[in-house]
């Protein structure tokens, strides 16, 4: 496995793709593919800051029980792709690959990593660094990064009047594409076609100033500066979190990120310590709950067919929640304040008891109806069998009436008179009247 080195930058942004397999039964059988395509490297992570409940389901020194595997794209596979060398720029703007031009955004990316889950969910990470150090112009720059499928990103070719031009779904794409896997990967399966926006992470470094308002306003919200600026200190309470002076959290459903000010005294453990931990203990604590929604958005699609899902199927359902809630469901998951504060806030952001609810009653509601519609019909079934059985059991009386008629002729006709037969015979009759009518009560009561 490989451990991973980190050069500190001044910002450094993650652009999530969310992808899923159809069964979650082939997860070993992905995750070895994965280790033998010769596209990924698996990392040997270590999530020293959680607890052992938790960190135990995400050790991949333990396959049989770990429930994510964390790969990273090796260089080879990089080029075979068509992604540029880490260290040369793409461009993003509407007139193309044009320098210091103040439409144009450049950015590198710089890794690819890729979190697989046993629940079928996996998600690409796409690494990058602008060469902006202004956050208002970073934000800019992510709102139209997270169009996944619709920003075109450019890049110089060999020959420089030629522009490559392409996307990050598309690059996403291609990067298991040319990979041998026995399944085949949705991405963005939730999402309405050319309507896929990603999910953000960033880190980025600022001057030393009172407060980061506005810088945390447009970048927890991807927004660009045609967006006017409002300060309303309601939501910031809501969306921010602050704690400690050098360290700044903006926090929203579609992006998560961290200023910090090494200018206010404790600069070396920011770029050294805080850098490497944000890197692999927060980006692995977002990853948790972007895997939580997307999973949860995998189970709504599911149940999208509503009543045409059957009960065996519904029942499967229920069973797969009750794993996924055991699993990878979480309320607290370290004792150091910091991380678990954010974990908290970036849950309440994702609104993960909301989508859980609304995968939870849709399934329990529509497994109430297939059962009650199981239990009419298997009713049903029952009172036809009854109705056979009991016109059965009248045609087994008349014929044991009449039997019993003529064998009490044959066997009292010899030695007694004509009148005390008949007496007996109509005394077996209305014995067997009575039985026919208590019979036929206890059945009519029972059902």
């Amino acid at each position: 496995m490989k451990e991973r080195e980190f050069a500190y930058s001044s910002n450094i942004s993650y652009i999530f793709i969310p992808m899923n397999f159809s069964d979650a039964d082939d997860f070993q059988k992905v995750c070895s593919e994965f280790n033998a395509c010769g596209t990924w490297e698996q990392l040997n992570s270590k999530w020293k800051y959680m607890l052992k409940y938790v960190a135990d389901k995400f050790d991949a020194s333990k396959p049989e029980q770990c429930r994510c595997f964390h790969y990273i794209l090796n260089n080879d596979a990089r080029t075979r792709a068509g992604i540029a060398a880490a260290d040369e720029w793409y461009s993003l703007g509407t007139t193309g690959y044009l320098d210091n031009a103040d439409e144009v955004f450049r950015f590198r990316i710089l890794d690819v990593e890729l979190f697989c889950f046993s629940t079928s969910v996996c998600i690409m990470a796409f690494k990058v660094n602008f060469e902006t150090k202004d956050p208002l112009r970073i934000a800019a720059a992510q709102y139209n990064l997270k169009k996944v499928s619709k920003e075109k990103i450019h890049i110089k070719t060999h020959d420089p009047h030629k522009i490559k031009t392409t996307t990050f779904l598309e690059l996403a794409k291609r990067l298991v594409s040319f990979s041998e896997f026995s399944v085949n990967f949705d991405f963005f399966y939730y999402a309405v076609e050319n309507q896929e926006r990603s999910n953000m992470l960033t880190y980025v470094e600022v001057d030393n100033k009172e407060d980061y308002k506005k810088e945390l306003f447009y970048l927890r919200r991807c927004y660009s500066d045609g967006y006017l600026y409002y300060d309303n200190e309601e939501v910031n309470a809501r969306e921010t979190y602050i704690p400690s002076p050098d360290t700044h959290w903006g926090i929203t459903s579609e992006a998560v990120v961290c200023l910090v000010c090494p200018d206010k005294g404790n600069g070396k453990f920011l770029k050294d310590v805080f850098f490497k931990n944000f890197n692999t203990q927060y980006l692995f604590t977002y990853v948790l709950l972007l895997h939580q929604k997307y999973a949860l958005y995998t189970f709504l699609s599911k149940i999208g067919n509503g009543i045409d899902n059957d009960l065996e199927t519904l029942e499967s359902y229920q069973q797969q929640l009750y794993e996924f809630e055991t699993d990878f469901v979480f309320s607290y998951i370290t004792e150091v304040p910091q991380y678990q504060n954010l974990y908290s806030r970036i849950y309440q952001a994702f609104h993960i008891d909301r989508i859980f609810k609304d995968v939870n009653e849709p399934i329990k509601s529509l497994s109430d109806v297939r059962r009650n519609d199981t239990e009419k019909k298997q009713k049903e079934r029952d009172d036809r069998i009854n109705s056979l059985l009991f016109a059965i059991s009248l045609l087994s009386i008349f014929s044991m009436l009449t039997d019993g008629h003529t064998y009490i002729q044959q066997l009292f006709g010899n030695f007694l008179s004509e009148t005390t037969v008949s007496c007996i015979q109509y005394g077996f009759l209305a014995a067997a009247v009575v039985f026919l009518i208590v019979f036929a009560y206890k059945a009519i009561k029972k059902d």
